[in-house]
């Protein structure tokens, strides 16, 4: 397969040094109720690139920071994790509103790694192996660019999801993360570790099987070491955790600032730039709607009025960084745009 490097020449992530050249506006329009456009005729569906040694440098103040690929999915499983429990008559109007074609959907799957000068701070841990088609590459990738797994001093792991925390043990059990704090929002340790309300909550049905295994697998060897924190409680100098629950019972970003530069990692509080446009729609593995609705609102307020960059775990195209501008009553994603040295 080829490799593949994202460079970024260590851009600064300051508002006033972010201008047209750093950012474009992609994926379907803003919302616009009762504009309709006609979708082109279907072409195939598009196939997962390949991300095997996807990296992408960036500078927050004085902290380095990377998004790191743990690989990519497309096709039906695709529409499935973004639109899967939203309703028919919604996603078709949705459709005659944007022409977006549901069939070249790609998700990727993106961790942030932030090195503070001190600390070396990995979000998310990936699918792991056996994980979802397309991924588990993240400690591969890690190493690819110089990080060994022992040299991560802490894992934050932003919910309970198999793609999420798959990548925290070993084939024997063992932290991979080796000399890692790892930390999860407490709400959401407890959640996991229930399996009676795993059962009663965690949609969809068909995952629930896959999500208990991977909790049995990565999560619970971590019981008695793992750190569980609340919302807005500081993990280090300039890592802060933010609320961001819906996606699941107790779903955690972070903020992260340097040198009055923010980064808002927020995991999968949204799972496809459409989510800005129409924060009403709810995929597949969201628990619960109305909360996941509330929250992205909020956030994407929040981030929006702060003019600061975001990243989420799953947008397209990597490196899953952009902005959030306002349009009215809703909001559009603007990713930053990125130069790829691939060759062949």
């Amino acid at each position: 397969m080829t490799s593949r490097r994202f460079t970024s020449h260590r851009r600064s992530f300051l508002t006033s040094s972010v201008g047209i050249a750093t950012v474009a506006a992609v994926g379907p329009p803003v919302r616009a109720l009762g504009q309709q456009a006609t979708p082109a005729a279907t072409p195939v569906a598009v196939e997962p690139p390949d991300m095997t040694g996807a990296t992408y440098e960036f500078q927050l103040g004085s902290f380095t920071c990377w998004s790191v690929s743990d690989g990519a999915n497309a096709g039906p499983f695709v529409k499935l994790i973004v639109f899967g429990a939203t309703p028919d008559e919604e996603e078709e109007a949705i459709i005659r509103e944007t022409g977006i074609d549901l069939s070249q959907l790609v998700s990727q799957h993106t961790s942030t790694v932030i090195d503070t000068g001190s600390e070396l701070v990995l979000v998310d841990t990936g699918a792991g192996a056996p994980g979802l088609p397309e991924t588990g590459i993240l400690a591969d990738n890690l190493r690819r660019m110089g990080i060994q797994p022992g040299e991560i001093d802490m894992v934050v792991l932003t919910h309970g999801h198999p793609d999420h925390i798959g990548g925290t043990v070993t084939a024997t059990g063992n932290p991979l993360y080796s000399n890692a704090r790892y930390v999860m929002a407490q709400e959401e340790w407890e959640f996991w570790t229930d399996p009676v309300r795993v059962e009663e909550e965690a949609v969809p049905a068909d995952f629930l099987e896959t999500f208990l295994a991977t909790v049995d697998r990565a999560l619970l060897p971590l019981e008695g070491a793992i750190e569980l924190v609340g919302y807005g409680e500081e993990l280090l100098p300039g890592i802060t955790t933010v609320d961001a629950r819906g996606h699941t019972p107790g779903h955690m970003g972070l903020m992260v600032e340097s040198e009055g530069e923010q980064l808002w990692v927020m995991g999968d509080a949204a799972l496809n730039p459409i989510d800005l446009p129409y924060p009403e729609v709810i995929g597949a593995p969201d628990i619960n709607p109305e909360q996941v609705i509330e929250t992205r609102r909020r956030l994407f307020a929040e981030i929006a009025g702060s003019g600061n960059m975001a990243v989420f775990n799953h947008f397209h195209p990597f490196p899953s960084l952009g902005l959030i501008e306002s349009e009215g009553d809703a909001w559009a994603w603007l990713p930053i745009e990125v130069e790829d040295d691939a060759e062949g």
